[in-house]
């Protein structure tokens, strides 16, 4: 697990060590979580974004889902409800790459 601070840290990273799953904040300084996440789409399609925020503006979840989060949580965040989005979202693409390879 590594952490940054920014949301130019947060593309720096994502493009250097190619996580599976990225969490940003949506409000992080120099690159808000929106434009990191667009950022970090244009690196690697597949990679698990999930927004944690304390934006509770249904608007804020609309962009969100159109800057290509795979989910949005509002803080403070059962942890439960977190793992269970990282456990769905690679166990669909287990299947899928299976598939693929039938």
């Amino acid at each position: 697990m590594r952490t940054v601070h920014t949301g130019l840290d947060a593309v720096t990273l994502a493009r250097k060590w190619r996580p599976g799953a990225v969490l940003l904040d949506l409000t992080i300084p120099l690159g808000d979580g929106w434009e990191a996440a667009e950022a970090i789409r244009a690196i690697d399609l597949d990679m698990l974004l999930i927004a944690h925020t304390s934006r509770t503006d249904p608007e804020d979840w609309t962009r969100a889902q159109r800057t290509g989060f795979n989910g949005y949580f509002v803080k403070p965040t059962q942890l439960d409800d977190m793992i269970e989005v990282m456990r769905t979202y690679f166990w669909n693409r287990e299947t899928q790459s299976q598939d693929a390879r039938s």
